[in-house]
């Protein structure tokens, strides 16, 4: 899995120049760490380290998307209000599922749940 490929993906979706990019990095780094400790698959071929690194820029991008947000963005048209907060957080953890769904065959992501204990 390559930096250079998560980095091109992130700066394809952020539209940030290969500059501003540099001050995402740890981000990407990030992303990349996190990625390579959700893979499943025991031997990767190149197309899938390719992949791996495409998912792991698509992660920093959603990333890049939640640390963005500027805290009561939105707007209120009559009676109806749109939090831009809200929405963002949905498009970016939108964007993560289907990238996901994508590349099951690769990762798989454990999900932790609590549930009560009934007496």
């Amino acid at each position: 899995m390559s930096f250079e490929n998560a980095q091109n993906r992130f700066r394809l979706l952020s539209g940030l120049s290969e500059d501003e990019c540099e001050q995402w990095s740890s981000v990407l780094n990030e992303s990349l760490d996190y990625v390579q400790g959700i893979v499943t698959k025991k031997e990767l071929s190149d197309a899938d380290e390719r992949r791996l690194g495409t998912l792991a820029g698509v992660l920093a991008y959603c990333k890049y998307m939640i640390y963005s947000i500027e805290a009561g963005s939105g707007y209120r048209a009559g009676e109806i209000t749109v939090n831009a907060d809200n929405d963002t957080y949905k498009n970016a953890q939108s964007i993560w599922q289907n990238e996901l769904r994508l590349n099951s065959d690769l990762v798989g992501e454990s999900r932790f749940v609590f549930r009560a204990v009934k007496p």
